[in-house]
């Protein structure tokens, strides 16, 4: 057995021990292998803190030095497959999200609904054909909505026709304007969009699309969906803007991502919640935070 095999096998035989990944680490380094950021990275994101911008600091670290890694070697190493990455950074976000609201609007955090439970979860994505992605099926773990379109709290920002506070929907309602876009559909081929603005991002140029699963509406034509039939170059996951009657947009590449800067624009004072509204200040704006190396093994 080589080296590295009897490296990967330890791993596999203490899953839960981070001693034989830092030594690996350590090993791989003195090899010039650049797999050893991915594990100490890794470790360190373990380390720190959910709930706050260094943590995310750290998560979008872990992602870059992914970045060019042979994914059949992630998978051998790496102690946390992505969708543990991507529910943490939802959770994560939330945290920041709900500690703005302790503070400043109370009255919102009060409102906002309990999480769902695994089986509404589950009973969800049957109804839909497909499985969410991690982080947004945290997100429902959560918080199963913010209320009701018409008399929930309007905290989650849509600012492609400027700003304007929306409800999350709640998994029913989801699942009733899903299946309600399936029947508009009425099983006739997916017709081109004919748009009267370009569309922004890899996103497919249709009107409609069963992939395309609603988290919010405005009331009106406008939506946020998690887009799991990207075009190429996009993201399983990815959040579209979505106007019924002419554009389309990608918003972010994954409903962790729109948290977390949706977290870091209430933190900066960007975005803030006046009256239980939620209004922008376009004169203040984040400031990205630092994370310290992560260690290597100890007494190496």
């Amino acid at each position: 057995m080589s080296d590295e095999a009897a490296f990967l096998a330890a791993m596999r035989a203490a899953p839960d021990d981070d001693l034989p990944r830092l030594v690996y680490a350590d090993w791989l380094d003195e090899s010039g292998r650049a797999e050893a950021a991915f594990l100490r990275a890794e470790y360190a994101l373990a380390a720190l803190p959910l709930g706050s911008p260094m943590w995310h600091v750290g998560f979008a670290g872990l992602r870059r030095i992914t970045v060019g890694l042979s994914s059949d070697w992630q998978r051998a190493a790496r102690r946390y497959p992505p969708s543990h990455w991507l529910a943490a950074a939802a959770r994560s976000a939330w945290m920041r999200i709900e500690a703005v609201l302790r503070a400043t609007a109370p009255d919102l955090l009060a409102a906002l609904p309990a999480g769902a439970s695994p089986e509404a979860i589950a009973a969800a994505e049957r109804h839909l054909g497909m499985e969410l992605p991690a982080d947004v099926r945290e997100t429902y773990a959560a918080h199963d909505g913010t209320g009701g379109v018409d008399d929930g709290a309007g905290i989650i920002p849509t600012e492609y026709h400027g700003l304007m506070g929306v409800a999350l929907h709640s998994l029913d309602e989801m699942v009733r304007e899903w299946q309600m876009w399936q029947e508009w559909r009425g099983g006739q081929p997916v017709e081109p969009r004919i748009s009267i603005l370009p569309l922004k991002g890899p996103v497919k140029a249709e009107r409609s699309n069963p992939r395309w699963v609603p988290v919010t509406w405005d009331g009106g034509g406008c939506n946020l969906c998690i887009d799991l039939d990207p075009a190429p170059g996009g993201v399983p996951g990815q959040v579209i803007f979505l106007d019924h009657l002419n554009s389309m947009c990608v918003v972010a590449e994954g409903w962790w991502a729109f948290l977390e800067r949706f977290a870091g624009d209430l933190e900066s004072g960007r975005l803030r919640f006046e009256g239980g509204e939620l209004v922008e200040d376009r004169s203040k704006h984040a400031e990205p935070s630092a994370v310290a190396d992560p260690p290597k093994a100890a007494g190496r």
